[in-house]
Formats: C-alpha cells, sequence, structure tokens
C-alpha cells in the first residue's frame, strides 16, 4: 500500500478490468490503485470518499475502456525521486499504441546508464 496521505479524497469508477479506487488533492490525480488478486482497493484511514473531484477522470477512463480514447488530458502528481518522476513524465509522452525500450526511454530523460 502507498505511504499514507491523509489529505486526499477518493472515488471508486466499476471498470473492465475491476473497482478501480481514484485518488486525489482535489487539483492533481495522485494515484489509481487496482484490485488484485489478494485484496481490493480500499482507501488508507484518513482518505475522505468525494466523487466530486474526479468527473474528468471518470468520464476519461471510461471513454479510454470503450476504446475512444488514446491520450488522457489529467493533471497528475507524481510522487518520487527526481530520476523516478522524469521518467513518469516521459513515460506519458509515449503515443498510444507505441511501445519504447527502456534504452531509448533512458536516452530521452537524459540518463542513458
Amino acid at each position: 500500500m502507498p505511504r499514507h496521505e491523509p489529505d486526499l479524497s477518493y472515488a471508486y469508477l466499476d471498470s473492465p478490468i475491476g473497482r478501480l479506487l481514484l485518488a486525489g488533492d482535489g487539483d492533481r490525480l495522485h494515484r489509481i490503485l487496482f484490485p488484485n488478486e489478494q485484496a481490493k482497493a480500499d482507501p488508507p484511514a484518513g482518505w475522505r470518499q468525494d466523487d466530486a473531484p474526479f468527473g474528468d477522470a471518470v468520464e476519461q477512463l471510461r471513454a479510454y475502456f470503450a476504446g475512444s480514447l488514446t491520450r488522457f488530458d489529467l493533471r497528475l502528481h507524481f510522487a518520487g525521486t527526481d530520476f523516478q518522476n522524469a521518467v513518469w513524465t516521459a513515460l506519458c509522452d509515449i503515443p498510444f499504441g507505441e511501445t519504447v525500450s527502456y534504452g531509448a526511454l533512458a536516452a530521452h530523460i537524459g540518463r542513458p546508464a
């Protein structure tokens, strides 16, 4: 489970891959938790349920699962090291349906090693 972030709100979205838990701060999406074989995705203590901030995310995810969306337009919050944040930002730039090798991604962020 991710580290505790007490000021996050959350909402659920039933999807073709299971019930997703969306969490954010009202301005940016912080995470999407997926159910797995061992457990369903549950919010940690301190998070509050509020569907209102997730309208855009829910709409875009539904369109994606329906096959009509290939590029998300959501404000995201990355909580990692500078290196991790650079990788996650670069991953967002990969066009739908394309693949990129680890080496090409590393070169793209200026960290070829």
